[in-house]
């Protein structure tokens, strides 16, 4: 079976130089809204490690209360190195 360790590699070791990518299934919706706000950060000049922190500290304050929850937005995590956008 492959997981999604083995996904993240094998995207390292084809010369990604970075992988963001979820620990365990998340609904759509959250994700999507968690990703414009990490890529508004990385378009902002921050380091993507940094966007990524930021999108999810953003995620805490939601107006939707079920998104603040830490399953809708903790589940990613970044793999690799720099990359320039």
């Amino acid at each position: 079976m492959i997981t999604r360790r083995d996904v993240m590699v094998a995207f390292i070791a084809a010369g990604v130089p970075l992988v963001v990518a979820s620990l365990w299934p998340v609904d759509s919706n959250a994700t999507e809204e968690l990703m414009i706000r990490f890529h508004k950060y990385r378009r902002q000049g921050f380091v993507t490690a940094d966007a990524l922190a930021k999108a999810q500290r953003a995620m805490i304050h939601e107006v939707d209360e079920q998104r603040r929850r830490i399953y809708y937005w903790g589940s990613f995590r970044l793999t690799g190195g720099y990359a320039e956008f």
